[in-house]
């Protein structure tokens, strides 16, 4: 199976407000370190032969999907505070940690035992693999009834009423529901080499218009080194042209053959500038 990677490490670890990079330092060290390469969370999430639906897509592990939706939607809310800082900063953070780990379950009926919990109506599959993070439950507030609640909004893709699945969140959970469900549907859209895009909402709003969403396309070469040195360079371009004025460039993420950023315009290249950048770079 080819495993397909929708970032990495190098581009989503980069946000401009310090408290979005504190949420993805928090999220590796609690949540990811825990199923990183752990074989209950190597399952596939998109793409493999497990089910008919999925053998037309690009392969996506669940834990590199949830790694993925994580950082894109992040870096969604990085953009909408970077224009617009919370009211309340802590608030906010912890808000965010309660949304990725209820993202992390979304799918959890494919971790386990999914020809019988299609529907996810079986909650105690749910409850063991809750286990791991009891303390991560504790210190966010969250009941295993509200990851529940998150996990399954998401896959609905609507905010429905708790007690049509006879279950009672402790609060409100519309910004973690909405925040996972971004989170999912980004790594997904994504996934695909030539995504259709559509306007992005964040926390159901509208954040960014499609309009507004490039993208620069790298042509497949055989010198890995140098594209690798050319998407650093374009993608530290879109971050200086966005410097001192959002709008005129906000680097989103890259996947394998493309950088996706935002601005009212697409960014004009000077090529020959380029060249010498991509042969200076050390």
């Amino acid at each position: 199976m080819e495993e397909h990677k929708n970032a990495n490490l190098s581009n989503i670890m980069t946000f401009r407000n310090d408290f979005i990079t504190d949420v993805m330092d928090w999220a590796v060290e609690n949540l990811f370190s825990k199923i990183w390469n752990n074989p209950e969370w190597m399952k596939c999430a998109k793409g493999g032969d497990e089910r008919e639906s999925y053998k037309n897509k690009p392969d996506m592990f669940y834990a590199a999907h949830i790694f993925s939706g994580t950082a894109m939607a992040l870096k969604i809310a990085d953009y909408k505070y970077t224009k617009s800082k919370p009211n309340d900063i802590e608030k906010t953070e912890l808000r965010l940690k309660r949304s990725i780990l209820g993202y992390m379950f979304h799918d959890y009926n494919k971790l386990q035992d999914y020809s019988n919990n299609i529907n996810m109506d079986n909650k105690d599959i749910l409850s063991e693999l809750i286990n791991d993070f009891k303390d991560q439950l504790t210190d966010l507030k969250l009941t295993s009834n509200d990851v529940y609640f998150i996990a399954f909004s998401t896959e609905k893709g609507t905010q429905f009423h708790a007690n049509s699945i006879d279950i009672n969140p402790e609060s409100d959970l519309s910004f973690e529901s909405n925040f996972s469900r971004l989170a999912d549907q980004l790594s997904s859209i994504f996934l695909e080499d030539n995504p259709v895009l559509h306007d992005i909402k964040y926390n159901n709003e509208p954040v960014i218009p499609k309009n507004n969403i490039h993208k620069i396309r790298i042509n497949a070469t055989p010198y890995i080194t140098l594209t690798s040195i050319l998407k650093v360079v374009l993608t530290e371009e879109i971050i200086k042209r966005g410097k001192e004025n959002i709008n005129d460039g906000f680097y989103l993420w890259s996947t394998l053959n493309t950088i996706y950023y935002v601005s009212e315009n697409p960014i004009e290249l000077n090529y020959d500038e380029l060249a010498k950048l991509v042969m200076n770079k050390n």
